[in-house]
């Protein structure tokens, strides 16, 4: 079978990511990139591919699916843009920045027949993967409570700045895995949020949820941290049933680094280089998406699945600002 035509819309930090490995992945042909940004042309030929500096165009070549990496704010139109155009999807993390902005992608998919699949990378880990299996009910009994907690640098919210939140960068990977482990549905949030820097986004916030099993869920995150934590992240995950517990800690990859005045660590999971190309989580990731295209296979996830943590993450920010209890 030919090989299934992709292509990029936005060339940032995540974007430059997808067009690297795509250009690498032997089922595929990169045939376009996209980015306003004149600059981002010499990825064209780093890549091997066409530059477009309107999105637009490249929906109108043959591509037959794109990789959505724009910020959140901009993937309602992009993405409807690209089912009315019939081109499949595949849009990173978060689905959009509001739950009904996600319908309206959901349902634009829907209604022009394309696949849509939301970028969870964690569903690749192999450490999320097998925590899920340990966390079945026989084995884990009743869940009696399930945590997140992440600690990112400054650099992370001072680039994003107000162009997103801590909550759709990085608390949407949580609270999906807590929707996906915990086999239930979050019924309420309660959440307190701290802004000292002034640069667009919360410093720290925290956040209880009820689950509708009867189990307590807890985000713990901060992005204020300076700029030397290792790998710029440390994540931690926690899973306490009535017969066993289990819990993941990201923040050693397994190699350390170690000069005269700074520690380091090295991503080994998410995207890291190995003999020059990219593997690990994002591979495995658009691997799945580009082969389940060409073979009409299912995704591992559904975009209604995706939603399900934007509608939470709007009912933490309503939460925050009136101070109360909100049922999602």
């Amino acid at each position: 079978m030919e090989n299934i035509k992709i292509g990029v819309i936005g060339l940032g930090f995540m974007g430059d990511l997808h067009a690297n490995c795509y250009s690498t992945l032997p089922n595929v042909d990169l045939v376009g990139i996209a980015d306003k940004d004149p600059q981002k042309k010499e990825l064209a030929d780093k890549y091997n591919t066409k530059f477009y500096d309107d999105y637009k165009d490249l929906l109108s070549s043959d591509v037959d699916a794109v990789s959505v990496c724009l910020p959140d704010m901009f993937h309602v139109d992009a993405c409807c843009d690209a089912a009315k155009a019939k081109k499949h999807i595949l849009v990173e993390k978060p689905l959009a920045h509001n739950h009904e902005s996600a319908e309206k992608i959901i349902n634009a998919s829907k209604e022009n027949n394309v696949r849509l699949m939301v970028a969870h990378i964690l569903r690749f880990d192999p450490r999320c993967v097998q925590l899920y299996e340990n966390t079945s009910r026989d084995k884990i009994g009743d869940l009696i409570h399930i945590k997140a907690k992440r600690a990112t640098i400054i650099d992370v919210a001072n680039r994003l700045s107000s162009t997103s939140s801590i909550l759709y960068y990085l608390g949407v990977h949580d609270i999906d895995l807590i929707n996906w482990i915990s086999r239930s549905e979050i019924k309420s949030v309660y959440a307190k949020k701290v802004e000292k820097h002034n640069n667009g986004n919360e410093d720290s916030l925290l956040a209880i949820l009820e689950l509708e099993n009867g189990a307590l869920g807890m985000l713990d995150y901060c992005w204020s941290w300076p700029s030397a934590l290792p790998s710029g992240y440390n994540f931690n995950f926690e899973v306490l049933g009535t017969k066993t517990g289990n819990f993941i800690d990201m923040r050693d990859q397994g190699i350390w680094e170690i000069t005269q005045d700074k520690l380091s660590s090295f991503d080994t999971h998410l995207w890291p280089t190995t003999n020059g190309q990219i593997t690990g989580d994002l591979r495995d990731e658009l691997l799945h998406f580009s082969e389940a295209i060409k073979n009409q296979n299912k995704f591992l996830q559904e975009p209604d699945f995706a939603a399900k943590s934007i509608k939470v993450i709007d009912c933490i920010f309503e939460s925050i600002e009136k101070g109360i209890k909100v049922s999602v």
